[in-house]
């Protein structure tokens, strides 16, 4: 009966689940499905069961509408596992971008928290330098300025937008799985297994003793 249904694409599937409206549209269908289920009376299957299967005895018609409805039901049920594992080979292929993704997320962020203290220190270390100046005599604007300079605020504020743009798009990737949105130079990040330095060997007290007899004995004598 749904054989025909196609089994959907890892775009179709990321899509779906990246988007809250199509998410919440599912769910409530399923409740109305799950509702009319349980309200549904005996003598409304049996007009379906006499409708799709009109020449047949009551009885006959009821076993024709189960095996159909259990069919269904299979079909969809394959559909259902189908779709799954369409998802989870998308999210599967995704993890390494999604793990690169959210680590420069994370150093944008620490990047973006820090800029005003960066401002405020060159300023500080500015005025502080210019008092230094002023103790010494110095009073030609050029010299100070050289000196002494304030941070540029419009680079920090370029800076500042560019930061919050780029997280954007990552934040923007990591709740849709869509690749075209990346930001330049985000590569792949797979797990790296951390193994252990092997261990020096274990050397008794005796060993260690041994040792520094056959140094003493090595060493010339002194006359």
């Amino acid at each position: 009966m749904l054989t025909c249904i196609p089994i959907p694409s890892q775009k179709s599937m990321l899509d779906f689940s990246g988007d809250p409206d199509a998410v919440l549209a599912a769910r409530r269908l399923r409740g109305e499905l799950r509702r009319a289920t349980k309200t549904m009376t005996l003598d409304t299957i049996f007009a379906v069961a006499l409708h799709m299967f009109p020449d047949e005895a009551p009885a006959q018609a009821m076993q024709k509408l189960a095996q159909k409805t259990a069919e269904a039901l299979l079909e969809l049920n394959a559909c259902g596992e189908s779709a799954r594992s369409v998802h989870a080979a998308a999210l599967t292929r995704l993890a390494p971008l999604r793990r690169a993704a959210t680590n420069r997320l994370l150093e944008d962020a620490g990047r973006l928290d820090h800029i005003p203290r960066v401002v405020e220190s060159l300023e500080k270390a500015a005025h502080e330098k210019r008092k230094e100046l002023a103790g010494l005599g110095v009073t030609e604007p050029a010299i100070i300025e050289r000196a002494a300079p304030f941070p540029d605020r419009a680079k920090f504020q370029a800076e500042k937008c560019a930061l919050e743009a780029e997280m954007a798009s990552l934040e923007a990737f990591l709740r849709t799985g869509d690749e075209s949105v990346l930001p330049p130079g985000i590569q792949p990040l797979y797990p790296v297994k951390n193994e252990a330095p092997p261990s020096a060997p274990h050397k008794s007290r005796m060993a260690y003793l041994a040792e520094e007899i056959t140094a003493l004995m090595a060493a010339p004598v002194s006359a």
